[in-house]
């Protein structure tokens, strides 16, 4: 038996001031666990890419990998800090 437990924690949101684009910053945590015959432990695998995107767009904030128009959110910076937790930022235009 697994376990697999995601973790969004919201950083930013919104407008950081009149007349700006909109920044969403987010941390994402994606926790594994794995049944042993010694009980529950921790493993090491670390998601793609391509997963964590699909895990913000779904739960937080839709942005477009490759922007079609200028009004379009867009991801701004993808870092990740260790082998399981990940930094986005996605910026939005401002539109009026």
């Amino acid at each position: 038996m697994s376990k697999l437990i995601i973790e969004i924690e919201t950083l930013k949101a919104g407008q950081p001031r009149a007349y700006a684009d909109s920044v969403y910053e987010y941390l994402i945590t994606v926790k594994n666990y794995w049944e042993s015959t010694t009980g529950l432990r921790e493993g090491s695998f670390s998601q793609k890419e391509q997963d964590i995107k699909y895990l913000v767009k779904t739960f937080s904030r839709h942005f477009e990998d490759e922007p079609k128009c200028w009004a379009d959110a867009r991801l701004s910076a993808f870092e990740k800090i260790d082998f399981r937790t990940f930094r986005i930022t996605i910026i939005e235009p401002y539109t009026d």
